[in-house]
């Protein structure tokens, strides 16, 4: 209406070699030394950006991805990582993330949603 131009984008998954560089650049590491992480993050998310993003996050978080101040690089677990039991989709990842908040923020973060984006 009034002149405003819609615009459909489609987004396809990422392929291999763009998992890599997202995770490449996340890690601020070479692309050649993150391949195997890559592989495993692509397998796990299908290559969903936004839960790419957010698995590497749960990763860090659970500590199956860590910065190791002696080598000063990121470090991880691929056996650990390979056989970490996954969301099936980014809601899921999102919602076990909540879910394992402190009871306090969950209130908070109940009463915030109440306000809505007024």
């Amino acid at each position: 209406r009034g002149g405003t131009t819609i615009s459909r984008v489609s987004i396809r998954n990422l392929d291999l070699e763009s998992v890599n560089a997202l995770v490449a650049g996340a890690l601020r590491a070479l692309p050649r030394t993150t391949w195997s992480l890559a592989e495993v993050v692509l397998r796990k998310t299908d290559g969903n950006a936004l839960f790419v993003e957010q698995f590497l996050t749960s990763l860090r978080d659970e500590g199956l991805l860590r910065f190791s101040l002696v080598s000063q690089q990121w470090e991880w677990e691929i056996d650990s990582i390979q056989s970490r039991e996954i969301a099936n989709n980014v809601v899921e990842l999102m919602t076990a993330k909540l879910i394992r908040l402190a009871p306090e923020v969950q209130d908070a973060l109940r009463i915030a949603s109440s306000f809505g984006s007024q």
